[in-house]
């Protein structure tokens, strides 16, 4: 099994791909830690998860507040029994529709917020303990949607490019730390026969 005793953080991990992503992650050995907002499908995901491997493990937070993702790490850092935290999945993500002219500012807030400074939030707090432990690997999801545009989502389109030039920054920055990161562009995803085809990746 390839990830054998690694430790995974998958945010938005009660979601359709965070739970495949954590599904497959069990299946190769890994112990995962799901994090996501609604306590009732987290439970639901470990529950139908929790025989298929690895240690499986839920946490209620917020990825866009800073308080909760450090609270997160501090409850996987006790889950995960020897300390370590090998791999982050930064899954979790909104695209509410709307004609670029009708936008809510405070949709436009909450999707850049989830989607983008979520993923900052978590990368930059985990990296931290990765450089300590001397190394990890962060996965950040982002969407053919941050390269070609699709009318309705302006910031959906917006926040997904962002997360594309943040993740080759970080692997810029985070590379002499022995830290991979990657980023994946998948398009339309269907829930059977479920597949990940990434079209864009910086080392």
């Amino acid at each position: 099994m390839r990830l054998s005793n690694k430790n995974a953080i998958i945010t938005g991990g009660a979601g359709s791909i965070g739970s495949a992503v954590a599904e497959r992650f069990l299946e190769e050995g890994a112990n995962v830690l799901i994090v996501d907002l609604d306590q009732r499908s987290i439970n639901s995901t470990v529950n139908r998860l929790k025989d298929k491997g690895g240690r499986i493990d839920g946490f209620s937070g917020d990825v866009s507040k800073a308080d909760s993702v450090k609270e997160m790490i501090h409850h996987a850092l006790k889950f995960f029994e020897d300390g370590r935290i090998d791999i982050l999945a930064n899954i979790a993500g909104i695209g509410p529709f709307s004609k670029f002219t009708e936008i809510k500012e405070s949709d436009w807030d909450r999707t850049i917020d989830v989607n983008l400074k979520g993923t900052f939030l978590t990368s930059q707090e985990i990296s931290k303990v990765m450089i300590k432990q001397g190394g990890g690997v962060i996965i950040n999801m982002s969407s053919t949607n941050g390269i070609l545009a699709e009318e309705g989502l302006a910031a959906y389109n917006a926040s997904k490019a962002g997360v594309i030039l943040l993740s080759k920054t970080m692997a810029l920055e985070l590379a002499k730390y022995n830290i991979r990161v990657n980023s994946v562009c998948p398009g339309f995803i269907k829930k059977q026969n479920f597949r990940m085809r990434p079209v864009c990746r910086k080392r």
